[in-house]
């Protein structure tokens, strides 16, 4: 239940900080359902991808993938290269709402 809640607030917070939410699974995990709004930048194409589709350091990140390892290694990474809102905010499967599908 703690981490139900913790995803939600930490969504909420991220929303109110008109922050973004990145999806770092798979193209196939994220098309099977995602939070809605979320950007998928798989963990391994962030070091390609992540400065050119994100340049702004200063933004607020919520990074999240199925159970918060993978978002960890890159709010780690992304922290380590100047993101300093990147954050981890759990995984997909603590997420008590609706998730978009992409089929």
């Amino acid at each position: 239940m703690f981490a139900r809640e913790f995803m939600k607030n930490q969504v909420q917070e991220l929303t109110e900080k008109k922050g973004l939410l990145i999806d770092v699974r798979t193209k196939e995990e994220y098309e099977e359902g995602h939070l809605p709004g979320a950007l998928n930048i798989p963990m391994e194409e962030v070091e390609d991808r992540f400065e050119e589709e994100c340049p702004d350091k200063e933004q607020h990140y919520g990074l999240y993938c199925h159970s918060g390892g993978r978002s960890e290694v890159v709010a780690s990474f992304l922290n380590s290269i100047g993101y300093v809102n990147a954050k981890n905010i759990g995984g997909v499967i603590s997420w008590s709402g609706v998730l978009e599908k992409n089929k």
